[in-house]
């Protein structure tokens, strides 16, 4: 469906694509999608340093329990002494009461359980697990030595173990590098945890270690709270911020542009109407110091600049008229100086003649005549001037005239040439030349004689079938001074004769017939020329030469011409018809 054009719209619609609404649509997503950034990296780094601090509080809250109990209690003791238990243990796997049993003698002691009960005593709700227990660096197992799970039957025993995971390994096996690291990690079954833990005697796992782990929706549980603060804030600082940007783009650029495109509106209204004013863009005064303003600038500029076209296009426009009323009159001139009343001679049975000339412009350098020289003689000639338009119509208005005068003055074909050569190559500083063929009819005797000038082969219907007769020689009027001429041991302009029998016609035309090309710039040439007159049903040069331009027309497919198509055919009939 085509789209509506901008009057065609209605308010709702304008509103909707315009600038400032995209723009106010564009500053909310991206608001929305950058808060929702922001939003994320933030509460990341909140997430971070609330459960760096968990950590840091579980290490010093594990540490100051190890101090504590220590203080009550022999803890390094115990310790030691269960890892030596476990030490001389060989199968570890099989952990039945027997296996257990070698523990009683440290949890049947009084101090041991006193250690336990108090140790019980430290453990608060929000911790996951808080229990003693040794390592063994050399099978990578940890061995309980008192755990506070207050669940029924979570409790491990004196002297339970658990494998050490690989990613854990090195932080109980620290021997020697200080203090116990304190971090977050995810456990199967258990979710993110926050560990810690602290060694009871330097920091040899196998003296002992307390360890501490905190749930995980303990350590965040200001998540929440950090969520709707930041929600509320990141909310109030893109509205002032999207509402101060709004403004600003509506002032410094949707309002100059709406101006921009109003005053074209504007402009295009009163032209309509006619009702145009000398200035609608340079009246706006954009300051926008931007690309904004470049474009205000270049608009005011457009505008006087086609003010100005079009004033000149205007006096072009009425130049162009004149000249195109002085055209048509030059063509209807170049025709009417033609013969194109057909029959000319309605009395003269002896022959019959038809021509015509269709100019690729307005006026053409082709031109055709034929006149009676007296009662028994026919003058014919068919001539091309160089070039086209006015100075060719001219030139050739020029030669046909003086054709004329050498032929009523009863000189011969060539002589003819060789005088009209003489006139037309005087002064001939624009270098015209013009093509010409003329023959001269016996109408009593049939005895054409004729004489060529760089022109076109003529075509012969004789004996009932069409032929190209030969020439010989012959050099275009005015191409050469006749001083020039002279010098040549061969005359310039030879006369030949053809003796015409009763039915035999005779066509003369010029190179827009054997020239006219197809958009693929093939030439119609001598050859389709011979065959369109074979092909034709009559010789009659009234039907055989609009015959021949319609399989020129055919052939070129619609494709303009750049050259003059003109064509002259005359068939004699005999001098008993007189």
């Amino acid at each position: 469906m085509a789209r509506k054009r901008l009057r065609e719209m209605s308010f709702f619609e304008r509103a909707n694509n315009s600038l400032e609404g995209r723009m106010l649509r564009l500053i909310v997503r991206y608001s929305i999608f950058l808060g929702l950034v922001c939003f994320c990296i933030g509460a990341m780094m909140y997430y971070n340093a609330i459960l760096q601090d968990s950590m840091k509080a579980a290490y010093d809250r594990v540490g100051s329990d190890v101090l504590e109990l220590k203080a009550h209690y022999a803890v390094e003791k115990y310790c030691e002494r269960v890892y030596e238990i476990f030490q001389g243990i060989d199968n570890i796997k099989d952990q039945n009461e027997d296996y257990y049993a070698r523990f009683d003698e440290i949890h049947d002691r009084p101090g041991y359980r006193g250690m336990r009960e108090y140790l019980s005593g430290m453990r608060t709700a929000d911790m996951s697990d808080f229990f003693l227990a040794v390592a063994d660096e050399e099978r990578g197992q940890l061995v309980f030595v008192a755990d506070t799970d207050p669940r029924e039957g979570h409790e491990y025993p004196l002297g339970k173990t658990v494998g050490i995971p690989g990613f854990l390994q090195r932080y109980f096996f620290r021997s020697g590098q200080g203090e116990f690291p304190h971090s977050y990690y995810y456990l199967p079954g258990r979710g993110l945890v926050v560990a810690s833990a602290s060694f009871v005697k330097g920091s040899d796992s196998s003296k002992g270690v307390l360890i501490v782990m905190y749930k995980a929706y303990v350590a965040a549980g200001g998540l929440r709270r950090f969520v709707w603060q930041f929600v509320i804030s990141i909310g109030i600082v893109m509205s002032v911020v999207g509402l101060f940007l709004t403004r600003r783009i509506k002032k410094t650029v949707v309002t100059p542009i709406n101006d921009i495109a109003g005053a074209a509106e504007k402009y295009m209204k009163d032209r309509r109407n006619g009702t145009l004013k000398t200035a609608y863009f340079s009246e706006l005064n954009i300051r926008t110091g931007d690309e904004i303003e470049n474009l205000g600038l270049v608009m005011a500029d457009m505008e006087q600049d086609l003010k100005d076209f079009i004033q000149d296009l205007a006096k072009v426009t009425a130049e162009k008229e004149r000249m195109s009323a002085e055209l048509d009159l030059a063509t209807s001139i170049q025709q009417n100086a033609l013969p194109n009343k057909f029959p000319p001679f309605p009395g003269r049975g002896e022959f019959d003649i038809f021509a015509g000339m269709d100019p690729a412009r307005e006026v053409g350098g082709d031109f055709y005549d034929f006149f009676m020289t007296d009662s028994d003689h026919l003058a014919v000639v068919v001539g091309d001037v160089s070039g086209k338009g006015i100075p060719a119509a001219l030139f050739m208005m020029t030669a046909r005239t003086m054709l004329k005068d050498a032929a009523l003055s009863g000189l011969s074909p060539a002589q003819m040439m060789n005088r009209v050569n003489a006139q037309l190559a005087e002064n001939n500083r624009d270098n015209m030349f013009v093509t010409v063929w003329v023959g001269i009819l016996e109408i009593s005797t049939g005895r054409l004689v004729w004489a060529d000038a760089g022109h076109e082969k003529p075509a012969l219907f004789h004996g009932g079938q069409w032929s190209i007769l030969e020439k010989r020689g012959g050099v275009a009027l005015a191409a050469f001074e006749p001083e020039l001429l002279a010098l040549d041991e061969e005359p310039a302009f030879a006369e030949q004769e053809t003796l015409l029998r009763p039915g035999d016609v005779i066509l003369q035309y010029t190179d827009g017939v054997t020239e006219a090309m197809t958009a693929e710039r093939k030439l119609f040439g001598e050859e389709r020329l011979l065959e369109a007159l074979s092909c034709s049903e009559s010789t009659d040069p009234g039907l055989l030469l609009p015959h021949i331009r319609s399989r020129i027309d055919a052939f070129v497919a619609g494709v303009d011409q750049f050259d003059d198509i003109t064509m002259l055919a005359l068939r004699y009939n005999g001098a008993e018809k007189a």
